[in-house]
């Protein structure tokens, strides 16, 4: 008798466990998606999101007038004509605006925490909610695994988007945008000179775009289907040890936990990718900064205090810019997940309740039995 390959024992092992709940949805990225999961901050926008963003705004107009008062006032105004009182009143200036910063961060933090654990419970209910009324079609092509998976690790990826991830990406724009302004206000020439990497770093990185996302929906659906195995092999673990079936069991768990494994390395991979982006970035630009901010210095075009401030804003320049690559990754695994949510939240049952159902008056709740003989 020939001896079975282990080729087609594992064949076979993988066709005996079919899933096929989940699959990849080919949406293109775009806001309009975006601007449905955000409407769940709606019931918050009169209460929590104004306080974030009052707090959010007097923590950047600090971190923007910082780098003017150390560079530009210490020491084109201070340093250069000995002023101790002058001094004094900097370092107590600069002292007061870190604390006031510090207030605001704190209120920006735990406001947009509390936030984010709102609209991640409001997202919860309303899935649950919704799932409840759906067909027993929707519950007979699906596991319970998968389900539980949309529920609970699909929403759950959506919390840093909305404890973080919403607040830190209007901070990090406005940083942007300010620092760009004031860069430009103390020296175009500069500006332009240090600026020039930053159409090659967004051209580069955008080719990353589409495989990131594509690769976080897959680590959805191979988590789906992990969680899918799971909870039946913990369901039927009675039949699975009757039929003596423990071999064949653990081994389709082996191949499904060394996908979800392979999926994540390569999903960490790619995510990678944007930071070696950001600091080549910045080490080309300090270098401009230096070679060029010494040549305008030299030739009278520039001063000590606004290279100084320069270089401050530079710095915090590459900050936001390195976050929201970070955001980009949360806000792609947010849309795989947000996809997957959307997905059920669109299944409608397959026999609706009337809008005007009939009345049906007299009705007890009790079942009267006229004739009705047991033999």
């Amino acid at each position: 008798m020939p001896l079975e390959k282990p080729e087609s024992k594992a064949l076979e092992t993988r066709q005996r466990f079919y899933y096929s709940s989940d699959r990849i949805i080919e949406k293109p990225f775009n806001w309009a998606q975006m601007a449905r999961l955000l409407q769940y901050l709606k019931p918050y926008a009169k209460t929590l999101l104004p306080g974030a963003i009052i707090a959010l705004l007097i923590g950047t107009a600090i971190r923007l007038t910082v780098p003017i008062l150390i560079g530009v006032y210490a020491f084109d105004r201070v340093i250069k004509h000995q002023d101790i009182h002058g001094l004094y009143w900097l370092v107590g200036t600069i002292a007061v605006l870190y604390f006031l910063s510090y207030l605001s961060n704190y209120f920006r933090i735990r406001l947009t925490n509390i936030l984010g654990q709102y609209v991640i419970f409001d997202i919860r209910k309303h899935l649950f909610n919704h799932v409840q009324y759906l067909s027993n079609r929707f519950f007979d092509s699906r596991s319970a695994g998968s389900i539980l998976v949309r529920i609970i690790n699909d929403v759950n990826s959506l919390q840093d988007l909305f404890t973080n991830g919403v607040i830190n990406t209007l901070t990090d724009l406005l940083m942007l945008c300010g620092i760009i302004v004031i860069l430009f206000s103390l020296s175009w020439q500069l500006a332009i000179a240090v600026m020039l990497v930053i159409p090659l770093m967004f051209f580069l990185s955008t080719k990353f775009r589409r495989k990131i996302r594509r690769a976080w929906q897959l680590v959805r659906l191979k988590q789906s289907k992990l969680n899918s195995h799971l909870n039946e092999s913990i369901q039927g673990i009675r039949v699975t040890q009757s039929f003596n079936q423990e071999v064949n069991n653990r081994a389709f768990f082996d191949v499904v936990n060394t996908e979800v494994f392979e999926t994540w390395r390569s999903a960490t991979q790619k995510n990678a990718v944007f930071r070696p982006f950001v600091e080549m970035a910045n080490a080309i630009g300090s270098a401009i900064l230096i070679w060029f901010g010494a040549f305008l210095i030299i030739h009278s075009h520039l001063t000590t205090g606004i290279f100084v401030s320069f270089a401050f804003y530079l710095g915090m320049f590459w900050d936001p810019i390195s976050r929201l690559g970070q955001t980009y990754n949360q806000l792609l695994v947010a849309m795989a997940s947000s996809e997957r949510i959307f997905e059920f939240l669109d299944e409608r049952p397959n026999v609706r309740d009337a809008q005007e159902p009939v009345s049906m008056d007299g009705i007890k709740g009790t079942i009267d039995f006229e004739d009705v003989r047991f033999t």
